[in-house]
C-alpha cells in the first residue's frame, strides 16, 4: 500500500507542476521509473484518454486535506 500512495503523491506533483506552467516539461534530466509512468498518465489525460482522466480524478480527490492547493482560515473574534 505505501507505493500506491507514494505513486500517488508522484501524480499529485507532476500536476500541480503541470498546471503551475503548462508550457515546461513534466519531467527533467533524471527523472525515476515511478515518475515516467506519472508523467505518461498526465499526458494521456491531458490527450482526453477518459481512463488516464478517471485514474488522476480518483487520485486528486483522494488526497489528503492538508494538500496543496487547499486552505483552511481559522477565525477568533475579540471583543
Amino acid at each position: 500500500m505505501a507505493k500506491a500512495k507514494s505513486f500517488d503523491g508522484t501524480v499529485r506533483k507532476l500536476c500541480n507542476k503541470k498546471i503551475s506552467d503548462p508550457e515546461e516539461p513534466i519531467l527533467g534530466e533524471q527523472f525515476t521509473v515511478e515518475q515516467a509512468i506519472a508523467a505518461a498518465v498526465i499526458k494521456r489525460a491531458v490527450s482526453g484518454a477518459t481512463d488516464s482522466v478517471k485514474l488522476i480524478r480518483e487520485i486528486l480527490e483522494s488526497a489528503p486535506s492538508e494538500s496543496i492547493g487547499q486552505f483552511s482560515v481559522n477565525i477568533k473574534v475579540v471583543e
